[in-house]
């Protein structure tokens, strides 16, 4: 591990707001990395296991410049259609949308004390799909979908639920509705619902169980 690694840890908690234990488990998967660019700087990455895909950004948070000269939030190499997270041997896949969420769901997981029953798997945006050599990864588990709460985000996630029919054990997607942050605005992603958590310890997973609704 590089001596700058804790550094590169709180420069990412203050970019993303979420909590270094949940880094340091996304780093313990293999899933975050961070290395030199010789444009962009020091970035960090969220990697599939099997090195098919993965998404860049940069850790002073200023716009990745791609190769042709443009600018975009992060880059994205190889195909994006494969899940960041797979293959795994725990029971319970939470899957979400985005390479900061899947940061944000392995906060989420050791805020509820679930390391050894859940792991976090991300699609890269909610217009791509699972691709088929893919989906077997995803044979016999549990699915608990935190959709990115808005229109696109609602129907990438029933997309991936109905590619999973007859994969899964049961897959059930988690609602926002009636949640709000501290400052008042409806909860709209699980980085939102990480921040609602941390600043109220000691929810318990039952209390969000009741605001998953089975498909």
């Amino acid at each position: 591990m590089p001596s700058d690694f804790h550094g590169e840890l709180c420069q990412t908690i203050d970019v993303l707001e979420i909590g270094e234990e949940g880094l340091h488990l996304a780093s313990k998967d293999g899933i975050l990395k961070f290395f030199n660019h010789p444009t962009n700087g020091r970035c960090w990455c969220v990697v599939d296991k099997r090195s098919r895909v993965r998404q860049d950004r940069r850790l002073d948070r200023e716009k990745f410049i791609l190769k042709d000269g443009s600018t975009a939030k992060s880059r994205t190499l190889g195909a994006p259609s494969y899940p960041i997270g797979l293959p795994t041997d725990k029971p319970i896949i939470g899957i979400v949308e985005g390479s900061s969420d899947i940061l944000a769901a392995y906060g989420l997981i050791y805020a509820e004390g679930m390391e050894e029953e859940v792991s976090p798997v991300a699609m890269l945006g909610a217009a791509n799909r699972i691709h088929p050599d893919a989906l077997q990864d995803f044979r016999g588990k549990f699915a608990l979908g935190f959709p990115d709460y808005d229109s696109a985000g609602k129907i990438g996630m029933f997309a991936w639920e109905k590619q999973l029919k007859g994969i899964v054990g049961a897959f059930r997607v988690f609602d926002y509705a009636g949640l709000l942050r501290d400052d008042g605005q409806p909860i709209k992603d699980v980085r939102d619902l990480l921040e609602d958590l941390i600043s109220f310890p000691g929810v318990p997973f039952p209390h969000l169980d009741k605001k998953f609704t089975y498909r």
